[in-house]
């Protein structure tokens, strides 16, 4: 993690393989592996923990409207979207399929 404006290495952060998003409130949201893990602004332990049972994490994006998280999630042969609401820790999922 860099401070702004200095640039001066702050922290790091242990996680990530993935593409990561972010929402209004500046919550970063960091996949690594089948775990997608929520950052505070400005923090370097997570608050939450979000788990798909199958595939790996490609990727998030944060709805700014409903504050919904979606995940790609590859999976054998398939690849699925995943939605995780606020407050809840079981995503709703959609199959994708993709040639």
């Amino acid at each position: 993690m860099i401070s702004y404006p200095s640039g001066e290495l702050v922290g790091s952060l242990t996680h990530g393989d993935a593409g990561t998003c972010s929402d209004t409130s500046g919550n970063v949201y960091i996949p690594d592996g089948s775990e997608l893990f929520e950052y505070p602004h400005g923090g370097n332990t997570p608050i939450t923990t979000f788990l798909v049972s199958y595939g790996l994490i490609a990727g998030c994006s944060v709805d700014p409207i409903t504050d919904d998280v979606a995940v790609s999630v590859g999976a054998t042969n398939q690849y699925n979207v995943a939605i995780f609401t606020p407050g809840s820790g079981s995503p709703t999922t959609y199959v994708v399929n993709l040639d």
